[in-house]
């Protein structure tokens, strides 16, 4: 079982890294970029934030758990595939 994946998307922008993660990089964004709905469910952003992410009838809920200046890493709390019936474990909260 793999614990981590990590999903790599490129676009070419005319623009700075600053000016790009300006326009994209706030952590409830994800719909402006990605084709999901997304919003907070608690913090505005910052490092401890959680939002939902509403892809189809499904939703997930992510954890914000490291942020830089122009980068966050997130953790997957809940998600359709991977619930009771998965097989796989639910991950615990922090």
């Amino acid at each position: 079982m793999t614990d981590f994946v990590s999903l790599f998307m490129k676009k070419d922008l005319y623009a700075s890294a600053a000016k790009a993660w300006a326009e994209i990089g706030d952590f409830a964004d994800l719909g402006r970029w990605f084709p999901v709905r997304c919003a907070y469910k608690s913090g505005e952003g910052a490092l401890g934030s959680e939002r939902f992410v509403y892809q189809g009838d499904d939703t997930i809920i992510e954890l914000m758990v490291a942020q830089t200046s122009l980068s966050y890493t997130y953790k997957i709390i809940s998600c359709p595939e991977f619930g009771p019936e998965s097989g796989i474990p639910p991950v615990p909260p922090f």
